[in-house]
C-alpha cells in the first residue's frame, strides 16, 4: 500500500491534487469485487471539498460540485463526453467508443451521519457493490466501519491536516 505526501498551498493546488488521484484511478486495472472508495478525513475547512471538484475534473465532469452536506449524496454519470475514452480513428477505421471504467461518481457528505441505518437510506450499500462505481466520501469517519469493511481494499485513504496558516498536508494512502 503506498502512501504519498502532498502540500498545498492554495485551492488550486489542492483541486491538482484531486484531479491527478482521479486520472490515476482511471488507470488502476477494473475492481471486480466493488466500487472504488476515496475516504476523505480532516479538519473542518481542511480542503475536502476543493479535492473532490479536482477530482471530479479529473474524472471529466463538466458539472459544479458542491458539498452535499444537507442532501447527504449527489450521483453524477460519467460517460464518454465526460470521463469515457473518445472514438479514435487508427489506420482510416474508426474505432467503437470504449464504455468507461466508471459509470457513476457519487459524492457523499457524511458529517451528519450518525448510524449504519443513515447510509442505508441512501442505498450506500447496493452502491458499494457495484465496481463502476467511484465514490468519494467526505468526512469518511462518520461512517461506521461495519458498513466499509468488505471494501477496505478498494479503498483510499485521503488524510487533511493544517500544516501552517495557508497551507495543507494532504496524504493519500491505499493507491
Amino acid at each position: 500500500m503506498e502512501k504519498q505526501t502532498f502540500f498545498s498551498k492554495s485551492t488550486k493546488e489542492t483541486q491538482k491534487i484531486g484531479r491527478d488521484l482521479a486520472e490515476t484511478c482511471f488507470k488502476r486495472k477494473k475492481n471486480r469485487e466493488g466500487a472504488l472508495v476515496v475516504g476523505l478525513s480532516g479538519d473542518l475547512g481542511g480542503g475536502k471539498t476543493n479535492f473532490t471538484k479536482g477530482f471530479a475534473k479529473g474524472l471529466g465532469l463538466k458539472a459544479t460540485i458542491t458539498s452535499p452536506t444537507f442532501v447527504i449524496q449527489k450521483i453524477y454519470e460519467i460517460n464518454l463526453e465526460n470521463g469515457g475514452s473518445e472514438t479514435k480513428k487508427n489506420t482510416g477505421k474508426e474505432k467503437k467508443p470504449k464504455k468507461p471504467k466508471f459509470s457513476k461518481f457519487f459524492h457523499i457528505d457524511a458529517y451528519r451521519i450518525r448510524g449504519e441505518g443513515e447510509m442505508e437510506t441512501i442505498d450506500f450499500p447496493k452502491a458499494l457493490k457495484d465496481p463502476s462505481n467511484i465514490i468519494v466520501i467526505e468526512w469518511v469517519e462518520n461512517i461506521p466501519k461495519a458498513v466499509l469493511k468488505n471494501f477496505l481494499k478498494n479503498f483510499i485513504k485521503v488524510l487533511f491536516e493544517y500544516a501552517g496558516r495557508n497551507e495543507r498536508k494532504i496524504t493519500i494512502e491505499g493507491l
